[in-house]
């Protein structure tokens, strides 16, 4: 009985096993097939972000080539041949399917949106075993392009002469803590700005008055700020009375000062008060002191000028990307200069800098310029003697300009950027034609001689007597400049965007 019972048990254990062995068997094969399909799929994920990443860098080439060569009817062909050879430089084997243009509101002044289409074939691994030795992977990328040209003020650095930002950090060593700057900062300094002038930070003068006239001027109309209280955006200032009581020298300079309580006695329940004075640019109305400027009358929206594609450096964060995209004979043969951190697997981390990897005081760049005056050299790269007309690094630079740039064309200029440092400008040779952008950081300009163009920093410092800054947007003038800026009423700026918008119209 016992026995008969055991046989039967190792009857039963010898089925299960066959059934284990057989499903294993089935198994096997499923699960072969699946790693070989996870690869594969793996291998396309890994290729299709590397082909999105060279479309939306051709893209945005195509993009400045349709506006550097607005006026050419043929101007279609050209960006189509700058795309090839961008998408080709970035990666193997990418193939252009189509690119499609869409107009604004069917008007190409309003707008116009670029879509590439692009796909490479990816070799296959596993499922060569079955036929298909390669797998397609296809990717779009669209570039916008604003229309209408530039006007002064407006949301695009290039409209401005100088924009100072929320302020530069700064560490006082006698408390121990971190504060911010003023955003603009005049020391020493009796300067007229001719040009839009915008702070979303306060601003810093030694004083109303120096030899008889109002220190800092700007036109009327040209002064705008997020700041609505004077307190805020004024931060220096004096408290006394003998202004309002000699009110006949420099009438116009009290108009707008603020009474203040300063002292209470609790006895008699009477209070003290002196006059708050500001020192305050002034509009010029034609005489020597000016106007005084009230927060609450010059109100414009805080401007983004951090290094990205939706605020209003969005053009300027664009070119970087792309000469980071660039070859190093191609920069070198458009006078480009790009730090040695910088490239282009790596150029999105270092501007947005969201893990603090990267630190601008760790990098310092000394310019100088050409003994040619077509450019500057770089130190510590001297045994290059390469001029260059472009250059941005993400650390400080220190600018010795002790002559002018020769210019080839109306529109030729410098574009000088620090992604995290600073930028000290010296320029006591000639004019500094260009544009200084230092999002993170200080610009400070201690030479004498005009700058012409757009000054912009978190904090912008002046030191110089008899300084001047005449806005210019390089970028817009003539026929195109550094960069691929565009001819009379071509679009102000290139941007990566989504694929969809319904007020764009397809075009044949």
């Amino acid at each position: 009985m016992y026995i008969e019972w055991g046989e039967r048990m190792n009857r039963q254990n010898n089925r299960q096993k066959g059934v284990m062995l057989v499903f294993t068997a089935i198994m096997l094969p499923i699960i072969f097939i699946l790693c070989g399909l996870v690869y594969d799929l793996g291998v396309m994920y890994v290729q299709k972000s590397k082909l999105q990443h060279a479309a939306d860098a051709a893209v945005l080439a195509g993009g400045y080539t349709y506006v550097a060569d607005w006026d050419d009817p043929d101007k279609r062909t050209q960006v189509l041949n700058t795309m090839k050879k961008y998408l080709n430089s970035d990666i193997d084997n990418g193939q252009i399917e189509k690119v499609v243009y869409r107009f604004k509101d069917n008007d190409e002044s309003k707008g116009v949106m670029i879509s590439l289409y692009a796909k490479k074939d990816t070799r296959a691994i596993f499922t060569r075993m079955f036929g298909y030795d390669l797998l397609p992977v296809h990717v779009v990328a669209t570039c916008k392009l604003g229309g209408g040209s530039v006007t002064p003020g407006g949301d695009t650095i290039y409209n401005y002469a100088i924009i100072g930002g929320q302020g530069a950090w700064a560490y006082n060593w006698w408390s121990g803590k971190w504060y911010r700057e003023s955003s603009l900062i005049f020391q020493n300094t009796n300067i007229h700005i001719t040009g839009p002038v915008h702070t979303d930070g306060s601003v810093y003068i030694d004083d109303n008055v120096a030899d008889g006239a109002r220190r800092v001027l700007v036109d009327p109309g040209q002064f705008s700020t997020s700041i609505t209280d004077d307190g805020t955006l004024w931060a220096n200032y004096r408290d006394n009375s003998w202004d309002h009581i000699n009110e006949t020298e420099g009438k116009g300079l009290y108009d707008n000062d603020r009474k203040v309580i300063t002292w209470y006695n609790p006895i008699t329940g009477e209070y003290s008060y002196t006059w708050r004075h500001y020192a305050r640019i002034g509009e010029d109305d034609g005489s020597q002191y000016g106007k005084d400027i009230v927060a609450s009358e010059h109100y414009a929206p805080p401007l983004d000028i951090e290094a990205n594609s939706s605020g209003a450096a969005a053009d300027l964060y664009n070119k970087i990307v792309q000469w980071a995209n660039m070859s190093a004979d191609e920069r070198k043969a458009n006078g480009i200069y790009l730090a040695s951190e910088i490239n282009s697997s790596n150029v999105d981390e270092i501007i947005s800098d969201n893990d603090n990897k990267y630190s601008g005081g760790n990098y310092d760049h000394q310019l100088q310029v050409h003994q040619n005056g077509y450019g500057f050299i770089v130190s510590p790269d001297w045994g290059n003697k390469t001029p260059y007309k472009i250059v941005v690094v993400d650390g400080n630079l220190v600018v010795n300009l002790t002559e002018q740039f020769k210019n080839e064309t109306d529109s030729a200029h410098t574009i000088l950027v620090s992604l995290h440092g600073n930028i000290q400008l010296n320029n006591h040779g000639d004019e500094f034609h260009g544009i200084l952008y230092a999002p993170h950081g200080e610009v400070w300009i201690t030479g004498n001689k005009p700058v012409v163009g757009t000054v912009v920093g978190n904090s912008v410092r002046m030191t110089q007597n008899g300084v001047s800054i005449t806005w210019k947007d390089w970028e817009h003038a003539g026929s195109g400049g550094s960069g691929g800026g565009g001819g009379t009423g071509s679009p102000s700026f290139v941007h990566l965007t989504e694929d969809e918008d319904d007020s764009y119209v397809v075009q044949p």
